[in-house]
Formats: C-alpha cells, sequence, structure tokens
C-alpha cells in the first residue's frame, strides 16, 4: 500500500512540473517542432502513465469502508453534479484545444502556437469557474471508498486544488485584471452564487 501510495505522489509531482511555466516557458523557446508538440505529447505521457498506476492500485488488497446512508446518498449527488459540470464544461471548452490537437495543428499549417485563447467567462462559466476541475473533485469522492482508495482520493484533490491555484495565477499573468475580477465575481468549485437572494 505504502509503494502505491508513493508512486500517486510521484505521479503527482511529474505531472505538475511538466506543466510549470518554468517548463512550458523554455519550452516555447524551442525550435519546432516542441513548441506545437509539447501539450499533446504531455497529455499522451499523462494517459499513458496513469492508466497503469489505476489499473495496479484498483488491483491491490483493499478493505472496504462501510459507510452510513447519507454518505451514500451524498455521493449518488456528487456523480450527478459532476455530470452536469461535464457536461457544460463541454460546451465551453474546445476537447481539441485541450489535448493539444489545435496546437499541433496550428503548428503543422505554420501558425502561431503559444497565442492565449480568448478568455471566455460564458455559459456555465459565468456560475463557476472552473466545472472540470470541480467535477473532478465531485467524481473521485461518487464511488465506494476503501482503506487504500481513501489516501488516493486525498492526494489526487490536494493536486487538483493545488493545481487550480496555480493555473489561476498563470491565468492572472495572461489576462492580467480582466481575469482577476473574473475571478472575484464568480466562485472556483461550487456556484453558489445561484442559490443567492438578490
Amino acid at each position: 500500500m505504502t509503494g502505491i501510495i508513493v508512486l500517486w505522489l510521484l505521479w503527482c509531482l511529474l505531472h505538475s512540473a511538466l506543466i510549470a511555466r518554468t517548463v512550458t516557458g523554455r519550452i516555447d523557446r524551442l525550435p519546432p517542432p516542441w513548441p506545437g508538440a509539447y501539450k499533446l505529447a504531455y497529455n499522451a505521457f499523462s494517459l499513458v502513465t496513469l492508466l497503469p498506476l489505476a489499473w495496479i492500485s484498483h488491483s491491490s488488497s483493499q478493505k472496504p469502508i462501510v459507510l452510513p446512508l447519507w454518505f451514500t446518498l451524498l455521493q449518488a449527488l456528487l456523480l450527478v453534479y459532476a455530470l452536469l459540470l461535464f457536461a457544460g464544461g463541454a460546451r465551453q471548452y474546445s476537447l481539441a484545444d485541450f489535448s493539444g490537437w489545435s496546437q499541433w495543428q496550428r503548428y503543422r499549417r505554420g501558425e502561431a502556437t503559444i497565442n492565449p485563447e480568448p478568455l471566455h467567462t460564458d455559459g456555465i462559466l459565468r456560475h463557476i469557474r472552473h466545472p472540470w476541475y470541480a467535477a473532478a473533485l465531485a467524481l473521485l469522492w461518487a464511488f465506494p471508498l476503501t482503506d487504500l482508495n481513501l489516501v488516493i482520493r486525498l492526494i489526487l484533490s490536494i493536486y487538483i486544488v493545488a493545481g487550480t491555484w496555480l493555473e489561476e495565477r498563470k491565468l492572472a499573468i495572461t489576462y492580467g485584471e480582466r481575469y482577476r475580477a473574473y475571478a472575484r465575481a464568480t466562485p472556483r468549485f461550487i456556484p453558489w452564487k445561484l442559490f443567492k437572494r438578490n
């Protein structure tokens, strides 16, 4: 169990290090094809390293944690919440940009690959700044718990929250006061302002 936890910690650290501004800034200054291919390669590497780690964890001996009925009902609500956020995010985000495929295609056409996308604040993004990160957090806790996956989910939850904070620093640098004003007006993970009385 300890070895698996260490592997998850290493995966989170490596995944974060490879997308840090110090690394991506250097990649942008490299000759082709690196600027256009890096995000696609990064996502492919992340997936290829994540799948065996998830399989090893799932195949390991684990003790189920018995939960009260109210928590099981809460997990069902978290699953519905996650699905709604993923669907809402999919209407605002480009999967091709998210995966790095668009950047690769722009590179192949000889177009700039490092220009930032416009700042989107419509659709679900009017109510929550990070629908996919929030959905990932909800999904982590929407399924039965064991002694091992409880620790893994805690690690991944901290990783997602920390990653969100780091990404917001990048967005503030990229978009300046426009993003800072948007962040002040829009909740990060829970669209609580939907329920706020005017």
